[in-house]
């Protein structure tokens, strides 16, 4: 997705407010997504100006959990700016943008040293913003709706899941009729990607594990929600997480799972120096374990990729799921090994 292009006028307009000069400008990208922030360099520095797509109570919400990590010294989040009247963010043009510093940094390289650092990072992010001030409710995970963002209810979660497979199902046998390289692809893997997603859901209806996302549900977490390697910056020993747009209270083990596939690539050695990082600081009781194995198995890249395929839209999450298909086995095997080390310790 290609966010409106913000004119050179309307960034000069928001710098204005923070007291800063504009002099230049150029547009940021996320993994899927293009210029969806501008980094800018004024009079005083560089600046990050990121336009705001969700609704206001999304953008409070989000305020709020700065202003949290703020005051907790958490060292892994850029410095969010506030304007000459104290205010978190700005509106002007019928749209809204707030303003971060800009973190000076290398690109993320996965290693066993960055990736311990990152889960170092996600621990202390849910462990000292567990249960934030913001009651969840049960319905679904829908950033238009007019509401703050929250996690679903689990028996809602675990039954759209449901729905997602019987649709990857359909697609599976749909795409398996094309001459295509995915369809290709899909005739060879995707009963395995079937499997895969049977022994996610299996694994989540375990009475341990919904005992336990139910009294997440209850106590929610604070989640970063986009982790990727783009959104990560490297600086020294450190690192910094950015972009926290799609910040929400719910369950660690969804973004333990996807920050092992999107960071560690499913790399058992940097899954596992990932994973000794995080729970050095937050160590994991079993069912928590066996709930983010279960959502690692969920194929997130071939449910998602399918419908869009379908929707005639480009898919990106397909080449990389074809390219990493064998060390996501090896990297799912591990997990499990991992999981039953629990019983152990």
């Amino acid at each position: 997705m290609k966010i409106r292009i913000i004119p050179y006028h309307t960034l000069a307009i928001v710098l204005k407010q923070y007291g800063e000069d504009l002099l230049t400008a150029s547009p940021l990208s996320s993994l899927y997504a293009h210029e969806v922030a501008y980094g800018v360099r004024t009079v005083q520095g560089m600046r990050v100006i990121k336009p705001w797509m969700g609704n206001f109570q999304q953008l409070q919400q989000l305020a709020r959990l700065v202003e949290t990590l703020h005051k907790i010294d958490y060292p892994y989040a850029p410095i969010w700016l506030s304007t000459l009247d104290g205010a978190a963010f700005v509106a002007t043009t019928g749209h809204r943008y707030y303003v971060t510093d800009w973190v000076q940094g290398t690109p993320f390289v996965p290693t066993r040293d960055t990736c311990n650092a990152v889960g170092l990072a996600l621990a202390k992010l849910h462990q000292l913003t567990a249960s934030p001030p913001i009651k969840a409710v049960p319905h679904p995970h829908n950033r238009n709706q007019n509401r703050p963002v929250t996690q679903p209810h689990p028996t809602f979660w675990l039954q759209q899941l449901e729905k997602r497979a019987a649709l990857f199902q359909k697609d599976c046998v749909r795409v398996c009729k094309d001459t295509t390289v995915t369809g290709t692809w899909f005739r060879a893997h995707g009963p395995a990607c079937q499997q895969m997603t049977r022994q996610g859901l299996m694994r989540l209806a375990q009475p341990q594990v919904k005992r336990h996302l139910h009294q997440e549900w209850n106590h929610p977490y604070w989640l970063h929600g986009d982790i990727t390697i783009p959104n990560i910056v490297q600086v020294g020993s450190n690192v910094v997480l950015l972009d926290w747009d799609r910040a929400h209270p719910g369950s660690p083990a969804t973004e333990l799972a996807k920050a092992l596939a999107n960071v560690c690539g499913f790399s058992p050695d940097l899954m596992a120096n990932f994973m000794r990082g995080y729970t050095e600081f937050r160590p994991l009781p079993r069912a928590e374990r066996l709930a983010t194995v279960a959502c690692l198995h969920l194929p997130w890249e071939a449910w998602n990729g399918l419908r869009k395929l379908f929707r005639g839209q480009p898919a990106p999450e397909l080449p990389p799921l074809r390219q990493s298909w064998s060390v996501r086995l090896e990297g799912l095997a591990w997990a499990r090994q991992w999981a039953a080390s629990a019983e152990l310790s």
